[in-house]
């Protein structure tokens, strides 16, 4: 059976442009390759169709052997592009976390972590809990995402209800992410506020 795809195609100026027009680099758009444990691991954006000025990605991550053999892939829909990925083990038990920030379209720039891991030879999808109310009170995007041995960090900018999108007053707020028996709890760390 043949498969027609008729969806619009933009070519790789084309999404550079698009990119730029929105704030965002086209570098990001470029594979990240991680190595755990005799592994590599990579995880990318890809593109699979357009939606108005916006392209319309994939979150595509693979799972290889030293010797580039492929041992298993995940794709998922994005609403937008992988500014940055990480491989951890946050939980201790010996299996790669796959952790990408992804940076949406637009001037607020809105973060979202996607969570993997790999796990009796398949991936999981891992959900990692929405910031409460108390954390998320003057949220307007522009993220930025840490991941150290022991948690994932993120922290952004806090507006108060008359700011523009440009200029945030309220100081800035991170919050951090840690997990207990496949659990993730979000903590407030409180940075100049």
């Amino acid at each position: 059976m043949n498969v027609i795809d008729n969806r619009p195609r933009i070519g790789p100026i084309e999404l550079a442009l698009a990119l730029s027009l929105v704030g965002l680099p086209a570098a990001a758009q470029d594979e990240q390759v991680h190595l755990f444990h005799g592994f590599r691991i990579s995880v990318d954006t890809v593109q699979v169709g357009a939606d108005g000025p916006y392209p319309v990605n994939e979150l595509k991550i693979d799972l290889h052997y030293a010797d580039g053999r492929l041992i298993r892939g995940v794709d998922m829909a994005i609403d937008g592009v992988v500014s940055q990925s990480w491989v951890r083990d946050l939980d201790g038990d010996g299996n790669p976390e796959i952790i990408a920030a992804v940076q949406g379209f637009g001037s607020g720039s809105y973060g979202e972590l996607v969570f993997f891991e790999y796990e009796n030879d398949t991936f999981v999808l891992r959900l990692l809990p929405r910031l409460p109310a108390h954390l998320s009170s003057g949220y307007m995007g522009h993220d930025t995402f840490a991941v150290d041995d022991v948690a994932i960090r993120r922290r952004f900018p806090v507006y108060a209800e008359a700011d523009a999108n440009c200029c945030p007053t309220g100081g800035t707020r991170e919050s951090a992410y840690t997990s207990s028996a496949d659990r993730f709890y979000v903590t407030d760390v409180d940075r100049d506020r």
